[in-house]
């Protein structure tokens, strides 16, 4: 049996199959022009005949996906006929438990498990929208990763602002804010935060960054905890603080041993054991114990490498301390200082350490795998730890670990984690591709075939030379608010220079909108792999004029998305300086059939975002070949859509025989350069944006799953067209 295994993936009120057949059993031509070329007495004749028949004739399938090792090779909407579902039949949808999070609405967990929200009340029992922070929710259970979430922004002050509005998307009564330059101070502060449920912000020595005083603005805190002195934190971002109300208390000592003593004191008036790790700011291990410390409030407390400065002794002993947990080998801390603190009375002393800084954060994770029971991962560099630091109250928040990878590969012990962890499903990437770069995300999120394994030894015999290798194809990037020609340049792991003479450019200006060339991931000549989509955040700071509606469309996301991001609603009034959370979702580009045949793109996941409201088109019909210009103007359930011109409008009248018809017919949807696999009736209906077109109303552009809106179904005779359009009939 050449059919591996299967998957139902809740979608509405059934399921969308997923059989994976094994490419070692069969020949690929052998089934390929079986799946790809059906003869006309059987629609699709592995998926329908060979086993869904036999397998799920009582449950819901709305379609059917073949993937052959990790390869895509078809997608097959269902018909009503074929999907029918018995009345008396029960339909049990494996589940797993999930607790509500500060900042998660139930179009967020919806989202992220690939359930409507719909049906995430109904299962579980709810009447309202309502959600509250610990709240447990059964979800469906899977084992593969339904969310990559970036973390990061141009600096890592930005970094820390983008993290602080994806945990606390309203206010919060409290920030921790903390040198970004040396993070020691920080480090130890991460406890306080996770303390008072608040985000750790980060901030230059003498200049509070404008990114950093908008996003405690927008917090509207009553605290602001400041994390050492003066020379690390200056008195005048004080002073600015004051000025505009806040409270401003500063935690600081004559050392940082001194001042993380000092944090500890205000973690816990009696602990019962603390973390100690060491003072060397340039160690990560403090990164990767903050969010168990955090969850169980167990103060961080920093020491020498061979001695226990007197300050923490003295602390020790004033608290009677019987229980320190050591973070980090002997070349961290010696095992000098264990027997001084075996002097001073503790009892239960316990050192947790790997090999390398790499491994030791896969020891925490696994040494706490109870405390840590979410589905959730942060992934941080172990070279660039700055960056990731204030993802560490938000990890405690989410019950998440901290693992820390290479930039350019995963270390062995990561990968052998995420391999045995197959409850997580959502990876949270911490920093831009600088520190983490595109191959190792590929290789962290499962895409890529495996872990890069290690070089030959030297006593091998050297490997033959590698060929040359064709030259890098190309993919096109679309240019959003905040983007730099330096951060575009580093998501594609690429140079400046690289992007200026791709897109023969004489300046780093650029504009929003802007369609750039960017290195693609695949060879010339042939297709890149197929990629998962990613999500990213950025913000934007409202001007004046701005309303909802235009910034939705601005930045390519549904209104309705934009709204529930930033827990707002249709009646939510904008004000000017006001910082909104922007979704960016980045979806890559699928292989295709032919030149001739365009991507096969899912609406709700996918299609959306490459062809979003208010951008311009190039059709071609699939048929006949000729083009038209239109502009995708409304719309939630496919893109409503306008032609542009009154030629534009004539030409669709002559394509469709002489006048509009509600007949779907096949075309590619040309945008940002790319060339989509659509199907679209010709007949004006309805509201218009565009007067001067001679044509009143719009048509509906149908992709990969969209829906009617005057049912929300299907509509076969359009899903029929979308196949014909990317090469499946």
């Amino acid at each position: 049996m050449y059919i591996v295994r299967h998957e139902l993936i809740p979608y509405r009120d059934g399921f969308n199959l997923v059989i994976y057949l094994d490419p070692t059993d069969i020949a690929l031509s052998e089934f390929a022009s079986e799946l790809l070329e059906p003869k006309p007495d059987r629609q699709i004749p592995i998926a329908k005949q060979h086993y869904v028949a036999s397998q799920f004739d009582r449950i819901k399938i709305f379609s059917v996906k073949v993937i052959v090792g990790s390869m895509l090779v078809a997608v097959i909407p269902l018909n009503k006929d074929q999907m029918t579902v018995s009345a008396q039949s029960q339909i049990s949808v494996p589940t797993e438990t999930y607790s509500v999070v500060s900042g998660d609405t139930l179009f967020l967990i919806a989202s992220r498990f690939n359930i409507t929200v719909n049906e995430l009340k109904n299962l579980n029992n709810l009447t309202s929208d309502e959600i509250f922070v610990g709240q447990a929710l059964k979800v469906p259970s899977g084992s593969e990763l339904k969310e990559i979430i970036e973390l990061f922004g141009q600096s890592r002050y930005d970094t820390s602002v983008v993290i602080s509005k994806a945990g606390w998307r309203g206010q919060a009564d409290t920030v921790v804010l903390g040198r970004g330059d040396i993070s020691i101070d920080a480090l130890s502060a991460s406890v306080l935060a996770k303390k008072h449920n608040s985000p750790l912000l980060l901030t230059q020595s003498t200049q509070l960054p404008a990114s950093v005083a908008a996003e405690i603005d927008r917090l509207k805190p009553k605290t602001v905890y400041i994390a050492g002195g003066e020379q690390a934190v200056s008195q005048s971002i004080v002073n600015q603080l004051q000025a505009k109300g806040y409270q401003v208390v500063r935690i600081s000592g004559q050392s940082r041993y001194d001042t993380s003593v000092h944090m500890a004191r205000e973690v816990h008036s009696k602990p019962a054991e603390i973390i100690l790790t060491t003072g060397d700011s340039n160690s990560p291990d403090a990164l990767a114990i903050a969010p168990y410390a955090g969850i169980k409030q167990i103060p961080i407390v920093f020491t020498e490498k061979e001695q226990l400065p007197s300050t923490v002794r003295q602390f020790i002993q004033e608290k009677n301390i019987k229980k320190v947990t050591i973070i980090g080998g002997e070349s961290a801390i010696s095992n000098q200082v264990r027997s001084q603190l075996n002097q001073i009375g503790v009892n239960e002393i316990e050192r947790i350490s790997g090999p390398n800084r790499f491994a030791t954060s896969v020891q925490i994770a696994n040494r706490y795998k109870d405390t840590f029971d979410s589905n959730q991962v942060f992934v941080a560099s172990g070279s660039s730890f700055i960056d990731a630091l204030p993802a560490s109250p938000l990890a405690a928040m989410q019950k998440a670990p901290i693992l820390l990878t290479n930039r350019d590969s995963v270390p062995d012990s990561v990968g052998q984690w995420m391999k045995e962890n197959n409850h997580v499903n959502t990876l949270k990437i911490v920093g831009g591709t600088s520190v983490i770069s595109s191959s190792t995300r590929n290789q962290l999120s499962g895409k890529a075939a495996s872990i890069s394994p290690p070089a030959p030894a030297p006593s091998e015999p050297s490997a033959p030379p590698t060929p040359p290798q064709p030259e890098a194809t190309t993919q096109f990037y679309t240019v959003r608010s905040g983007d730099t020609l330096w951060s575009i340049a580093n998501r594609f792991n690429t140079t400046p220079d690289r992007l200026r003479q791709l897109n023969n450019l004489s300046s780093d200006q650029i504009h929003v909108g802007q369609v750039l060339k960017v290195p693609g991931s695949g060879t010339a000549g042939s297709p890149s792999s197929p990629q998962e989509k990613t999500i990213s955040y950025t913000t934007y700071t409202v001007k004046s004029g701005d309303n909802l509606w235009n910034l939705a469309m601005q930045f390519g996301v549904p209104m309705n998305e934009l709204l529930q991001v930033n827990n707002l609603n249709h009646n939510s009034q904008l004000r000017i300086g006001q910082v909104l959370t922007v979704p960016v979702h980045h979806i890559p580009v699928k292989p295709v059939v032919s030149s001739r045949h365009g991507e096969l793109l899912d609406w709700w996941t996918e299609a959306r975002y490459v062809f979003s409201t208010g951008k311009n088109a190039k059709i071609t019909d699939f048929q006949t070949g000729r083009t038209f210009n239109v502009r995708h103007t409304m719309g939630g359930n496919h893109a409503d859509s306008e032609p542009l011109t009154s030629q534009d409008a004539q030409i669709m009248r002559e394509i469709w025989g002489g006048a509009f018809s509600w007949t779907p017919r096949a075309v590619i949807v040309e945008v940002d350069g790319r060339r989509l696999a659509a199907a679209m009736h010709s007949f004006p209906h309805g509201d218009h944006v565009i007067r001067n077109n001679n044509y009143n109303g719009h048509f509906c552009i149908h992709f990969l799953n969209s829906q009617r809106h005057n049912d929300g179904l299907v509509q076969d005779s359009m899903q029929v067209q979308v196949q014909i359009a990317a090469g499946l009939r």
